[in-house]
């Protein structure tokens, strides 16, 4: 979700980006897919994994 922001606000020219800002949204973009496949793996191993 932050990447698609930052991307979608240089597209319509809201603002300019920089390497700084690149590095944030790609650091919580990452740590977000992280959590998510986390937790999707946590959810498999619940359903699935018992037997």
């Amino acid at each position: 979700m932050p990447a698609f922001v930052d991307g979608l606000t240089q597209l319509y020219g809201c603002r300019l980006s920089n390497n700084w800002l690149r590095f944030l949204t790609g650091l919580f973009g990452g740590l977000g897919l992280g959590i998510l496949i986390k937790a999707l793996k946590y959810f498999i191993y619940l359903k699935f994994g018992g037997f």
